[in-house]
């Protein structure tokens, strides 16, 4: 049983990592499989094609986006400095995959649902609710901030949370287009400020 989860997690992994590098359209279940060094039976004994295969790392990489999100807006921290991690989140995620890969491949989900959320309703409804549930994390550090006097009431909650998801996901976007960590932690604290002025 543990060989096969490994041959799955290698298949994932390579994918992710081809996704994110060359493109999802670009890269083949063959090179796939080469990636992972996977038989061509095995990935289609965990995934009936290659849109299968994204949906399932659409679940694996929330999994852990979530369990990190559970950390960054954990009810001990202050509001204010949940919002303040999530935006670090994105530049030390910039940073990581730079020095993995010499690329900053941005989020892995907003890049599926670019690729695919057009043309599949499988990805489209996967991700939308992703970010509807990111959305809820956002949401909940806001009023806290609020209710806690540490922010003003100028704005409503909901839009300082929808003002947050356009920008993460942006930062993600623009680091991947500049290539470029430090950039990015330059206009993650634009951000902050930004949504706490």
């Amino acid at each position: 049983m543990q060989r096969k989860e490994s041959s799955r997690s290698r298949i994932l992994e390579s994918a992710e990592r081809l996704f994110a590098e060359q493109g999802y359209d670009v890269v083949t279940v063959d090179e796939i499989c080469a990636h992972s060094n996977s038989a061509k039976g095995s990935f289609y004994h965990f995934f009936r094609s290659k849109e299968d295969l994204a949906v399932q790392l659409l679940d694996e990489v929330w999994q852990g986006i979530e369990q990190t999100m559970e950390k960054t807006f954990s009810p001990e921290r202050p509001a204010l400095e949940q919002i303040k991690g999530e935006l670090h989140q994105v530049y030390s995620s910039a940073r990581i995959s730079r020095e993995r890969s010499g690329l900053v491949t941005g989020c892995p989900m907003a890049f599926l649902a670019m690729n695919l959320g057009a043309r599949s309703e499988r990805i489209r409804k996967r991700t939308t609710f992703f970010y509807n549930h990111m959305r809820q994390f956002y949401l909940g550090a806001f009023e806290h901030a609020q209710q806690s006097g540490s922010l003003k009431r100028d704005r409503t909650p909901e839009e300082l949370a929808d003002a947050m998801l356009a920008l993460v996901q942006g930062l993600h976007l623009l680091g991947r287009t500049f290539n470029s960590p430090t950039r990015v932690r330059r206009m993650s604290t634009a951000a902050y400020r930004a949504l706490i002025d």
